[in-house]
């Protein structure tokens, strides 16, 4: 990662930050891919493209509120977002720069108007951050967020958790496990939420109910592996190596398919 602007009225990386004793600074530390000096996309590898870059820190809308970031989740986005790989995050948004990040373990810091008068949420408290966001007004929403136009923070928007101070919807932010570290808190809610919604909002699994996960041994796919046999589905998993396919079967798996096997050529 590579220095570029100043520092100036930032919280200095490491300090420590005191929700509802210190101010929220004007101004914020954040990973960013950003666009050369012809204004062209300057996507790369993660190490080269993530410039580090100093922002605004966001006030809070009413429905809002802003988390201090103590652990960033890191997914495939972050990935996809650096390479602009399949498309170029730049296709999604109008901005000179994108802060990825999808998920992330953070201390309330602040919140807006409606938020407070709610009083789910306290300044100060640990909280799981879910990558999802959704127009928390439209009608559809109490049906389903993924029908309100749902979009995963940090890759289809422009401002995710690679900084110092996330900005969120209130819905997103959720109790941490005392079971998990905060670096583990911070990692699971984007391939997690996917999983569960796949199998059981939608699929539905039941007990004794067959199975196929492609990409078993993925970050996604074993997700999808334990969570149906918790569920006491039949998995076999679709894999690429034969390691792999000790792996899915170490997570419960009954069989695996190698699909690079000669025979199912």
């Amino acid at each position: 990662m590579i220095a570029s602007g100043g520092e100036e009225g930032t919280l200095p990386l490491g300090a420590p930050f005191r929700p509802g004793l210190d101010p929220l600074p004007k101004r914020q530390q954040a990973w960013a891919v950003v666009k050369d000096h012809l204004g062209r996309p300057a996507h790369g590898e993660p190490r080269e493209a993530l410039w580090r870059v100093t922002i605004p820190v966001p006030q809070p809308g009413p429905h809002e509120a802003i988390g201090y970031v103590l652990y960033a989740g890191l997914t495939y986005n972050t990935l996809f977002a650096a390479r602009g790989v399949p498309v170029s995050v730049f296709d999604l948004h109008d901005r000179d720069r994108h802060v990825p990040g999808s998920g992330a373990v953070v201390l309330v810091a602040a919140l807006g108007s409606e938020t407070a008068r709610q009083g789910r949420l306290k300044t100060g408290e640990l909280r799981v951050l879910y990558p999802g966001v959704s127009d928390l007004l439209s009608p559809r929403a109490g049906q389903d967020p993924m029908h309100a136009d749902f979009k995963i923070q940090g890759y289809e928007t422009p401002d995710g958790s690679f900084c110092q101070f996330v900005r969120c919807q209130a819905p997103q932010l959720l109790a941490h496990s005392e079971r998990l570290t905060l670096p583990e808190g911070s990692s699971y809610m984007l391939d997690l939420e996917t999983v569960y919604k796949a199998l059981f909002d939608v699929a539905d699994v039941g007990v004794g109910e067959r199975v196929f996960v492609e990409g078993a041994a993925g970050g996604t796919g074993l997700y999808a592996v334990a969570c149906a046999v918790l569920r006491g589905g039949r998995v076999t998993g679709l894999v690429s190596t034969e390691d792999k396919g000790r792996l899915v079967l170490g997570r419960g798996a009954r069989a695996y398919v190698n699909r690079t096997d000669p025979a199912l050529a």
